[in-house]
């Protein structure tokens, strides 16, 4: 497939995770092989308070997460509020108002919630279980790229709430100690986090003719779903590996191109197994660097996409490629391509990829802007 000629570039973007506001918190705790874990004493439930997550401090006595979170990050989105249109990343909305009948918790009405906020008259909601951050830019690209659009305003949001905390206990996901560690042997479950983030995307020459600072582009999207189990993906990771490919293929670049992958990396036995083995199927005898930013900032579900999107273009400004948080013993299909010391980054080309429940699969390829 040709690549676009004019391919969309990010204008803007913030983050607020356990680490606080603003991208450069969550980026230095990488560095620095920081993590954000804490018990879970937010909940009057006696059968969590032995889990850990990576709770925003803020949050703690905030009666209104998804409120707090939508104002916090609306400066991001507010100067492009006239000409932009929405794309919000949702798991399940707000799930922990569904007892009470005078709250809408659907996600539907997070969406409507969140036009008001950005004072925007247009949106979608995609819902693509954890995926969602990742789906919610390739959705975005597809219709800047169609002429549809001139400007769009990503907004993705999660935080660990009782229900599910309780959900993904219940599965035997969660890891019982203070520590995730993606892609190791001795990786025993994922922790939650709390994030939100944003990205507005527009396309370069647009960018360029309106002289806005171009810190990364979208070159290339892939997206696919296994449909193999409710929960688990299909373990040959050959639905990921053909996202992989389409996202390779879309931005004509080859795996050689690539200088780093952000993996969706939770911690768990079945996701990262499947991760190695379509990065395997992709490129072949020749390791490209692997990380997962779950080990520090959690797993921060519909906005996952959007935290590796703003470590991604960290690494494409700096060069750098931070160590993977609390790695001890590298899963031994993977050894290669994991460092638990800081590395650089030599092409400017980063992979990052999402996976969620239902066997669904999001890629980016992002780039520097020159």
């Amino acid at each position: 497939m040709t690549p676009s000629r004019d391919p969309a570039a990010i204008v803007a973007h913030d983050l607020f995770t356990a680490f606080g506001a603003g991208a450069d918190p969550a980026w230095q705790a990488l560095l620095e092989r920081r993590t954000g874990f804490s018990p879970c004493l937010r909940f009057r439930n006696k059968n969590l308070e032995n889990l850990y997550a990576a709770l925003a401090p803020e949050l703690e006595k905030e009666t209104d997460p998804s409120g707090f979170f939508l104002h916090a990050l609306a400066p991001s989105i507010l100067p492009f509020a006239d000409r932009a249109e929405l794309f919000l990343a949702a798991t399940v909305g707000e799930i922990e108002r569904l007892d009470d009948p005078r709250d809408q918790c659907t996600v539907d009405a997070l969406l409507e919630r969140a036009l008001r906020v950005f004072r925007m008259e247009r949106g979608m909601a995609v819902s693509a279980a954890c995926a969602s951050g990742n789906a919610a830019v390739c959705r975005a690209c597809a219709h800047l790229a169609a002429g549809r659009i001139g400007c769009a305003a990503i907004f993705g949001s999660d935080y660990v709430s009782e229900f599910i905390l309780s959900g993904f206990a219940t599965l035997k996901a969660v890891s019982p100690a203070p520590i995730c560690r993606p892609y190791d042997r001795t990786r025993d479950g994922l922790l939650l986090g709390d994030a939100a983030g944003t990205a507005v995307l527009m396309p370069r020459s647009r960018a360029e003719a309106e002289g806005l600072p171009v810190s990364g582009l979208v070159t290339g999207c892939g997206m696919s779903c296994d449909a193999a189990h409710i929960t688990a993906p299909r373990p040959d990771g050959k639905a990921l590996a053909c996202a992989i490919r389409q996202a390779l293929d879309r931005a004509g670049r080859t795996p050689g191109d690539v200088g780093a992958v952000i993996g969706h990396g939770t911690g768990t036995a079945y996701n990262d197994i499947m991760e190695i083995r379509a990065l395997k199927q992709v490129f072949g005898d020749s390791p490209v660097p692997l990380l997962s930013v779950k080990g520090s900032s959690g797993h921060t579900l519909a906005c996952a996409g959007l935290v590796q999107l703003s470590a991604a273009l960290a690494m494409l400004r700096s060069g750098r490629i931070p160590p993977q948080t609390s790695l001890r013993e590298p899963e031994p299909e993977a050894g290669a391509m994991l460092s638990g010391e800081e590395r650089t980054l030599k092409k400017k080309v980063i992979l990052s990829m999402n996976s969620g429940f239902g066997g669904l699969n999001a890629v980016l390829l992002l780039e520097a802007a020159s």
